[in-house]
């Protein structure tokens, strides 16, 4: 998935978004597409070398996967990805708010600098 950036045509108003609901397949692929990256970068990021990941940090991605799972939001976090990809490669800063930018989803998929599990870890 790639957003291209375009001209306001047909007289459509900024607040005017369009948005079409993934379908069934669409939300199934987005699932798997999320928990291959964030179990690739998981290792990166967490895994010293010759030991294990720590337990708690399994224990919150799986949480975190089974609630994206259960509310369907995967295809939302990959968005959200692409959206922070472009930013990043255009140089503006990223701010994020509200649940998603507190999670390790989030963390692990680049959409925020947040590392959620810094404290106490």
């Amino acid at each position: 998935m790639r957003f291209r950036v375009t001209l306001n045509h047909n007289n459509a108003l900024v607040e005017d978004v369009f948005y079409t609901v993934p379908t069934t397949e669409e939300i199934q692929k987005a699932e798997k597409i999320v928990i291959d990256l964030c179990n690739e970068r998981i290792t990166e990021v967490y895994k010293e070398s010759g030991q294990e990941i720590p337990r708690i940090i399994k224990d919150c991605l799986n949480n975190e996967i089974e609630k994206m799972c259960a509310t369907e939001t995967a295809y939302y976090f990959l968005v959200l990805k692409e959206i922070a990809e472009l930013t990043q490669e255009e140089g503006y800063p990223i701010k994020t708010l509200g649940n998603l930018s507190g999670s390790i989803i989030s963390y692990l998929l680049g959409i925020t600098e947040y590392e959620p599990l810094s404290v106490g870890v």
